[in-house]
């Protein structure tokens, strides 16, 4: 006979034991649950925040495509008068100003993104504001420019420099759109030289924009595998 067979006490101390292990057991399987579904709902949440932000996008997009239009028509002028030596006469296109409603749309999209997505925006937010202020500080006092080697090949790296930006916005299209997952592969020569081609800029004309461009990516390359 097992000990306490019969005995209604024992039976009770038992029962109440059981009692208390079971409800300790489905407390933490309920947390677990409760767990699962609160992250569940946070990355619906998420989700769906990151769609309404992606949903301004390409209204960012549009309003930075034009920017970029203006941005390279002024770094083009400047280039043609800096290489003919012509930094007298006024110029005639100015730097545009630098549109606001892209900056909380993609802070937005930054907030609510995948880690990717994030460091690929913010690296051309920051790109953005060092091209709009070496176009704003070249406006300023052109027709005072001593057109030296030097101050052309300073052209030269504003000019790739606007490339991969441009570049790295066009490529947040297919993306902002929905068509597939953002690209954060490294640009290659043919992504510079559509730039420069979209402007009539032929780096044959232009004595080593493509040298200088092609170091500029490996440079980038390197940088980006460390």
């Amino acid at each position: 006979m097992y000990e306490g067979k019969g005995d209604w006490n024992y039976l009770q101390c038992t029962w109440y034991s059981w009692q208390s292990l079971n409800a300790g057991v489905l407390l933490f399987f309920s947390s677990i649950v409760g767990l699962k579904i609160t992250t569940y709902n946070e990355k619906e949440e998420r989700r769906r925040n990151l769609l309404k932000a992606k949903a301004l996008l390409p209204d960012a997009l549009s309003e930075l495509s034009t920017y970029l239009e203006s941005s390279g028509s002024f770094l083009k002028e400047v280039l043609i008068k800096t290489k003919e030596k012509d930094t007298k006469k006024p110029l005639e296109n100015q730097p545009p100003d630098l549109p606001m409603n892209y900056k909380n749309i993609f802070a937005n999209c930054i907030h609510f993104g995948e880690p990717d997505v994030a460091d690929y925006l913010i690296f051309i937010l920051g790109r953005l504001q060092v091209h709009n202020s070496r176009i704003n500080s070249l406006s300023r006092g052109f027709d005072e420019v001593i057109p030296t080697k030097l101050f052309y090949h300073n052209i030269i790296s504003y000019l790739y420099c606007f490339a991969e930006l441009k570049a790295l916005i066009d490529k947040l299209y297919p993306f902002a759109r929905g068509l597939e997952k953002l690209d954060t592969s490294n640009l290659v020569l043919n992504d510079y030289l559509n730039v420069y081609h979209h402007f009539a800029i032929w780096p044959e004309d232009y004595e080593g924009l493509k040298e200088a461009t092609e170091r500029f990516i490996q440079r980038n390359n390197k940088d980006t595998r460390n």
